[in-house]
């Protein structure tokens, strides 16, 4: 019986041995799986630290174009607004006629000439066409429609004189304004409201160029500044009447 138990005892010890290697082999494999894991994962953490990295470089770069496009706006708008100054600047020698019946012959018409006949007619003023530099009509022709005409002068004081001596056309089909940049009419458009409303009050009010002036000061988006220093080289004209062309 001791044999027996003795060799029952040795089965069992093998058995529990051959579990064991099974164990120890099992054990081996979930190492070297966690080995593989481990070094995955440090692979991954360098590939995350490299993204990060590149996210950064990426972010210093969008900064520098997002610095680069406002300078660049910023430069464009300095040179849009020299761009319509010079084009302000080149209209403040030029005049627009309106009510001049167009000719369409076979010849073509001399604005010129028709000014120079015009201002004799009616605001009796002789010599202008020899201070013409150029005239010609603006917009596009309309069988219904008058297009006006508009003249450059060579001499400013002329212009001036030809533009103070517009009242004299009250009340008839004809007048004689200044011409402007359409953000300039738009400007003054906006500002006209306020004009009637002042002249309303009995107050002195005069729009110059796209500035409006009440009682002496200028008037800025409802307040009214002192003029000093805020005067450019177009408060020199006298308020007209503001009128949009076509060009």
């Amino acid at each position: 019986m001791r044999i027996n138990d003795l060799g029952t005892k040795i089965s069992k010890i093998d058995k529990v041995s051959e579990n064991l290697s099974l164990l120890c082999n099992r054990i081996e494999n979930i190492q070297s799986k966690v080995g593989h894991l481990e070094k995955f994962t440090g692979n991954l953490g360098n590939s995350i630290g490299e993204i990060k990295k590149t996210q950064i470089g990426l972010k210093g770069d969008v900064e520098e174009t997002v610095k680069e496009i406002r300078e660049l706006k910023s430069v464009n708008e300095q040179l849009q607004s020299k761009i319509t100054d010079l084009q302000a600047r080149s209209m403040r020698d030029n005049l627009l006629f309106f009510g001049l019946a167009e000719y369409r012959g076979n010849n073509r018409e001399n604005c010129a000439s028709l000014i120079d006949q015009f201002c004799e007619a009616e605001l009796h003023l002789y010599g202008i066409k020899a201070n013409i530099e150029r005239a010609h009509r603006i917009g596009r022709y309309l069988h219904n429609k008058t297009r006006p005409i508009v003249a450059k002068f060579s001499n400013f004081r002329v212009r001036e004189n030809v533009r103070a001596s517009a009242y004299k056309l009250k009340n008839t089909d004809y007048s004689v304004r200044e011409q402007f940049l359409r953000e300039i009419v738009e400007k003054r458009k906006a500002l006209m409201p306020i004009l009637h409303s002042a002249l309303g009050q009995n107050k002195k009010a005069e729009l110059k160029y796209d500035k409006l002036y009440i009682s002496g000061k200028l008037y800025k988006g409802g307040t009214i500044r002192e003029t000093e220093g805020d005067r450019d080289e177009h408060d020199e004209d006298e308020p007209v009447e503001c009128q949009t062309q076509d060009t």
